[in-house]
């Protein structure tokens, strides 16, 4: 989930129609930027948590909301801990036979750790989290939220010391499917798409346009679903590209209810048809310790 994880407590209200029902409503849901950003820090404190998790032998973990062992001040009572003294990390067992630091293992096999793609669709704090430390938003957004985020990045990515290239870790999130005509292109978003992303994806994106009253012009309008003819399929990424070349591009279909035999022939065509016609950038901040490059 988003960094910001807005919406998520409010999922489980009722809802009424399918189409109007959520403007105002999830613009309040958005509880003054997140309860002033409280549930980010939090989600944040957590994450810089895990990154020292991978990389030390052994820690305490004393944030602000989170301690580990718990409680800190007095260590965990532990009945194998004489084998976990010889066995263990270096002061994570004391004299007494407490817990008084945590140790990870395995640790990753990539150095510092595996590359870490963090969602985002809205939050703008999120992309600078992310750029801090070398992150790659997975952006579930419209073109023009991308352009806007992946910019930032580059500025907020900058002023920690990193420098990227414009769409360098930036991985856009599409729906796609390739058809013979945009009728047909219409009728696979309502066989396979509609249900889900009427029911599930709208309740959690707010920025959705519920004052169209037609779902698939809701879908198109999200900026998240690609499609029509091959000709069709390609120049929307072709045209997405030349705005911010994305380094990753990540494709979803919803595989319980489109066939496996199509979803293998759309990603065919994807990459030998569509994926040929697009360039990445070239990376200049392979140095930033984001892991994911050894």
């Amino acid at each position: 989930a988003e960094l910001t994880n807005h919406g998520f407590e409010d999922a489980a209200m009722a809802r009424e129609t399918p189409l109007a029902r959520n403007s105002a409503r999830w613009l309040a849901a958005f509880e003054a930027d997140r309860r002033a950003r409280g549930v980010e820090i939090r989600v944040e404190e957590r994450v810089e948590m895990m990154l020292k998790c991978w990389s030390e032998d052994s820690l305490e973990l004393d944030g602000e909301y989170y301690q580990a062992p718990y409680p800190l001040a007095e260590g965990i009572e532990y009945p194998a801990w004489e084998s976990a003294k010889t066995a263990g990390a270096e002061g994570e067992i004391d004299d007494e036979g407490r817990v008084r630091r945590v140790s990870v293992v395995p640790k990753p096999f990539q150095d510092p750790h595996p590359p870490i793609f963090q969602s985002v669709s809205a939050s703008a704090d999120s992309i600078a989290f992310a750029a801090r430390h070398g992150f790659r938003p997975t952006l579930i957004t419209k073109i023009e939220k991308i352009v806007e985020f992946s910019n930032l990045y580059v500025e907020e990515a900058r002023k920690a010391g990193h420098e990227f290239a414009l769409g360098e870790r930036q991985n856009m999130v599409r729906w796609i499917h390739s058809a013979d005509s945009q009728a047909e292109y219409e009728d696979k978003l309502r066989e396979y798409d509609q249900d889900i992303f009427e029911n599930f994806y709208m309740p959690f994106f707010p920025q959705y346009d519920t004052e169209i009253t037609d779902i698939i012009d809701v879908m198109h309008s999200s900026g998240i679903h690609y499609g029509g003819t091959v000709d069709k399929l390609t120049q929307d990424f072709v045209d997405a590209h030349k705005q911010v070349p994305t380094e990753f591009i990540t494709l979803i279909w919803h595989y319980a209810q489109v066939p496996k035999e199509e979803v293998l022939r759309e990603l065919d065509v994807f990459m030998k048809q569509v994926l040929p016609e697009l360039e990445a950038p070239e990376p200049i901040g392979a140095d930033v310790a984001a892991g994911g490059r050894t």
